[in-house]
């Protein structure tokens, strides 16, 4: 929750805004694989979740959405900020079948 909560604040000092976050999480589709997801998803989104409910706090958003999902999503078990690599058992990034550009 603390991590979430200090992506918000250096969001808001670079000046972005709630929809501005949402976009920016949608640049790692990567993340949170190997985490429980939602009934109904297709993959987790924990971790866009945490954020954007700090994001929404941070801004005195009364939109609860993403507090909610990330209550229900704890209480499945998904963690936010886990690297896959300790998610999936040691199942590195080329056998998952993405190229290392680095």
């Amino acid at each position: 929750q603390l991590r979430g909560e200090i992506d918000a604040e250096a969001a808001v000092a670079y000046g972005l805004d709630l929809k501005d976050m949402e976009l920016v999480l949608q640049d790692f589709p990567l993340l949170d694989r190997g985490q429980i997801g939602l009934p109904g998803d297709a993959k987790s989104t924990i971790t866009r979740d945490s954020v954007l409910a700090a994001m929404a706090k941070r801004t005195g958003r009364r939109s609860t959405v993403w507090s909610r999902r990330t209550v229900e999503a704890r209480a499945l078990g998904a963690m936010a900020y886990v690297p896959s690599e300790l998610t999936l058992g040691g199942v590195g990034a080329e056998e998952e079948g993405v190229q290392n550009h680095g």
